[in-house]
């Protein structure tokens, strides 16, 4: 015991530092590589996959906003579809057709003294408009001289006759062409009467050639039976 007590006595402060160094170094290896590396490697997989996590995160949010900006997107362009698509109804639509005019007129200024209709060349009797837009007979036959256009849109032509100022006609015309139905005015004529201007004028009025009927009820409801010349 006493030689052991000798040797560390005979040991310099040098050598005691430098065992005491060696001593701490291990035991901070020893930690490190024990302790702290397998925590440090767990915290960088906890942040990896809180990054993960985070993103994916962000990407909903992201998608919720889109998905937002789409929906309000979808209901304006729903919105303009509903508007666009009153102006090209699935049939000719004339009662609705014949209310507008009136409308028009009233707002115009000029009094509707008469509506007829154009017989037109591809109406007749004898000839019918299949699915596919083409003029065939009873036989089913095509007629290549007389089709409608690849979007399957045809016509439905009126001749009315009003009276009124001179800029009430104008502007009864371009009521006409700037409301919401899909309309043109082909042929006008304008003739003295008395103190008015009596005017003659075709118009278009175009529909789709579809076997859908329109969603409106003309026989419970009002709509087409107000008498336009009382």
């Amino acid at each position: 015991m006493n030689k052991e007590m000798f040797k560390l006595n005979s040991i310099t402060k040098k050598d005691k530092i430098i065992l005491v160094s060696t001593v701490a170094f291990l035991v901070l290896i020893g930690y490190v590589k024990f302790i702290f590396l397998p925590n440090l490697s767990s915290l960088l997989k906890n942040k990896e996959e809180y990054s993960k996590v985070y993103n994916q995160y962000n990407k909903i949010n992201l998608y919720k906003i889109e998905n937002e900006k789409l929906k309000i997107k979808l209901d304006d362009i729903s919105t303009e579809y509903k508007e666009k698509i009153t102006g090209l109804p699935n049939t000719p639509d004339m009662a609705r057709a014949i209310c507008d005019l009136k409308v028009l007129g009233d707002r115009s200024g000029v009094e509707i003294e008469n509506l007829n209709s154009i017989q037109e060349n591809n109406k007749e009797s004898n000839e019918l408009i299949n699915r596919d837009g083409n003029l065939v007979d009873k036989n089913n036959n095509i007629n290549e001289e007389k089709k409608t256009n690849n979007l399957g849109v045809v016509s439905k032509s009126l001749n009315i006759n009003v009276s009124g100022s001179y800029l009430n006609i104008l502007s009864f015309i371009k009521e006409i062409e700037s409301y919401n139905r899909i309309s043109e005015v082909s042929n006008v004529m304008i003739s003295k009467n008395n103190d008015l201007l009596s005017c003659n004028l075709s118009v278009n009025f175009y529909y789709l050639n579809s076997e859908e009927g329109e969603k409106y009820d003309f026989n419970t409801g009002s709509y087409g039976k107000e008498d336009l010349f009382n």
